[in-house]
């Protein structure tokens, strides 16, 4: 998701639309590259992470951003 941020905030004509390229590649390929890890490691919690990385990143383009230690409620 960092990487997401990083990437749009590079000031070329095209920046954000290659961000958002890479972001759904790597998602498109997460599968593939799950079945991989599942086979080399044997483990579905290592074979999930790629898929998880790709999904982090689409939501993070429509900034749907999930902060896992962030309570705005209690700041």
């Amino acid at each position: 998701m960092i990487s997401a941020w990083c990437g749009q905030k590079v000031r070329e004509p095209f920046g954000r639309l290659r961000t958002m390229a890479k972001s759904f590649a790597l998602l498109a390929a997460s599968p593939v590259r799950a079945a991989g890890r599942l086979l080399a490691k044997g483990s579905p919690s290592l074979a999930l992470y790629p898929v998880l990385v790709g999904v982090g990143r689409v939501m993070a383009e429509f900034g749907q951003v999930h902060e896992q230690y962030r309570q705005p409620e209690k700041n």
